[in-house]
């Protein structure tokens, strides 16, 4: 009632299982039917989607067939009102396939199963299909519904669901047991077979939760810690994933003598490289102190820069320009997903650090992070799975939406050892002497 009741722009409804959402977002496609000039569309990610038994067209079908004067067009999925409104039915299966509806002019949009579109580029751009005549009475709406489980359960959680300046629309919880017409008991059995963590999304709703988690080790109550002065003997070293429209990602990371990684801060934003390089250094000069070295993704080597230096720079040279000499890192997936799940993962053998409330106890996990690193959080917990690869973190994401993670992985990958460790070889070792080989490629390192 609240949700069809509310006419502001934006409005998501969802959580748990058999919470109504389909029947909510067709019953709001449905309010305005009786004003002519009304049209409404809603969409899910394929066609095979609208058209399943008890999908959103099979059961627009299903409510308006005993309605004989409202007429369906087969060729356009279209029902036609008495008055002369229209309830369309259109999917986005790939970026392309938006283009379909640029010429289209809609007083409401609707997304079942919103969490399938793996970015919010598709629902963005039908704002621009959003119109009304001037002096009607039918108010613009936007609404989705989801459980928060697919691959575009971050772009949804952090536009309806949480706190935070990203935040645009109203969000409508809907809970397993609001739904008085299910039983109960049968779906609940149905629903406990399923892995733990998707018990708690689909009966909860939970949206700490996600399906296919590339880091299901990762617990913030373990990993996470207040930020700290990092001591002086802990050997420091940084890690950056570029973007433009995207965010920078840039981590500053310090290890303990005793091999306890710690990501102690972050810098996370969009913009040029003279603007990303002047906020790093005058990090490092106030609070970050001199890394080792820094490590990022090889492929800068190959792009071209964008800031003052003029034709032939790259990203990686302009960098340089700017007073920040970076080492190409370890670009494989796998690898990297694996050794941050490695590092997150308790150590029977290890003893938690003294900065960490079980000091002294076994079982430390070899990573962790400050309260200040609040993209990275986020995303070690929203970073799916990707479905073809089954061991890497979704490149798409991670593109979109996983610069920090992506960050991780070079930081991760990159070979620092402990002080300790570096003492006991000795500086003409030749244990020593490889391990820095992987850094040789640059100059200032060299």
């Amino acid at each position: 009632m609240a949700f069809l009741a509310y006419d502001g722009l934006e409005a998501f409804y969802g959580g748990a299982a058999a919470g109504g959402k389909s029947d909510a977002l067709l019953q709001a496609a449905l309010q305005y039917t009786d004003i002519p000039e009304y049209a409404a569309m809603l969409f899910r990610k394929t066609y095979a989607d609208l058209a399943l038994p008890g999908a959103l067209m099979d059961r627009a079908h299903q409510w308006l067939k005993p309605h004989k004067d409202v007429r369906w067009d087969r060729d356009t999925h279209t029902f036609i009102f008495p008055s002369g409104a229209k309830l369309s039915f259109g999917y986005i299966a790939s970026p392309n396939d938006k283009w379909r509806y640029q010429s289209s002019e809609l007083q409401f949009i609707g997304w079942d199963e919103v969490t399938d579109f793996p970015d919010d580029d598709a629902y963005l751009f039908m704002f621009s299909r959003l119109r009304r005549l001037e002096g009607s009475p039918i108010p613009l709406r936007v609404r989705s519904a989801s459980n928060p489980v697919g691959v575009g359960a971050y772009w949804v959680k952090e536009r309806f669901v949480e706190d935070g300046p990203n935040r645009k629309g109203v969000f409508f919880p809907a809970n397993f047991y609001d739904n008085k017409h299910v039983d109960e008991k049968a779906y609940l059995r149905s629903l406990q077979e399923l892995p733990e963590s998707t018990q708690k999304r689909l009966i909860d709703g939970s949206w700490e939760e996600i399906e296919n988690a590339a880091y299901p080790e990762f617990n913030e109550g373990v990993h996470v810690v207040p930020p700290f002065q990092v001591p002086y003997e802990y050997k420091r070293w940084e890690a950056m994933d570029f973007g433009v429209t995207n965010p920078t990602a840039w981590l500053a990371s310090a290890l303990s003598p005793q091999g306890h990684t710690l990501v102690y801060d972050e810098y996370y934003a969009p913009g040029l490289i003279n603007e990303h390089a002047s906020a790093v250094l005058t990090r490092r000069s106030f609070a970050w102190g001199e890394p080792v070295i820094a490590v990022c993704d090889p492929s800068i080597k190959a792009r071209t820069g964008f800031g003052i230096t003029g034709a032939g720079d790259t990203v990686h040279s302009e960098f340089q320009k700017n007073g920040l000499y970076l080492v190409p890192a370890n670009n494989d997936r796998r690898a990297g997903r694996v050794r941050i799940s490695q590092l997150l993962k308790p150590d029977p053998s290890l003893l938690y650090p003294d900065w960490h409330e079980k000091a002294g106890q076994l079982g430390s996990p070899r990573i962790f992070f400050t309260t200040q690193c609040i993209n990275t959080i986020k995303q070690l917990k929203l970073a799916p799975i990707d479905a073809k690869e089954g061991d890497i973190v979704d490149p798409f994401w991670e593109s979109r939406r996983g610069h920090a993670v992506a960050a991780l992985r070079y930081l991760t990958t990159a070979r620092i050892y402990p002080r300790e460790q570096l003492q006991q070889f000795g500086q003409g070792g030749r244990i020593l002497t490889r391990q820095w080989a992987t850094f040789r490629e640059s100059e200032p390192y060299g």
